[in-house]
């Protein structure tokens, strides 16, 4: 009926995902997932090497378990938080199975509009629960992770357009989806911004009592 505040996340079982999804979300983030144990040397080595060979900003080397494991050793860019979270990422692999690290990770992902993890993002761009979404409405989400804000397709949407169409074509040089699949998510267009009624539209004298009451 009415909201209040920015920041929401919704945590959904892992079961809950479309397989299109999680296999983008990997094909954007980390290919290797399942085979690394939280650090995934191949992994850096393309980022350093693609860093030298284009020039600019690098492209991240982190997989997803040294991502959860971030946010409990901070941003700071330094060589002793890089490797303070190269053992907490070796010790989550120790103690957590690849699932429930996926789980997680799809539960508290930052993906922009004040969205955390993949369900409340579903809603929030689509309309629509995550379990429903298409390969396309997949690919565009996997896209966000590293530049949410950059790559938000209510705001940016050449840039996140392009981005998405890259995870697509990820999964297809991967084999992970068929050439057909690939074509139809390309077509798909991206999701325009619904316009929200204002809260004082609706009961405004029984939304100020609910929010009293909060």
């Amino acid at each position: 009926f009415a909201q209040w505040g920015g920041n929401r996340q919704t945590k959904r079982p892992l079961s809950h995902f479309p397989d299109h999804l999680i296999l983008a979300l990997l094909a954007s983030e980390d290919q290797r997932f399942y085979t690394h144990m939280g650090v995934d040397p191949l992994g850096i080595m393309r980022a350093v090497w693609l860093k030298i060979s284009r020039g600019g900003r690098s492209q991240g080397g982190s997989t997803l378990t040294q991502q959860l494991a971030k946010a409990w050793v901070g941003k700071e860019r330094s060589l002793y938080r890089k490797l303070r979270e190269a053992v907490l990422a070796f010790k989550m692999e120790y103690y957590f199975s690849k699932g429930e690290l996926l789980e997680r990770y799809m539960n508290q992902v930052y993906l922009g509009e004040g969205a955390y993890g993949f369900e409340e993002a579903s809603w929030t761009y689509f309309a629509h629960s995550a379990s429903s979404m298409s390969l396309a409405e997949s690919s565009l989400l996997a896209a966000l992770p590293p530049q949410p804000s950059a790559l938000n397709p209510f705001k940016t949407p050449h840039r996140s357009r392009w981005r998405r169409d890259h995870v697509i074509q990820e999964l297809r040089a991967l084999d992970w989806i068929e050439g057909h699949e690939a074509e139809r998510a390309y077509r798909e267009p991206l999701p325009s911004p619904r316009a929200q009624p204002s809260i004082n539209d609706w009961a405004p004298s029984y939304l100020i009592e609910v929010k009293r009451q909060l």
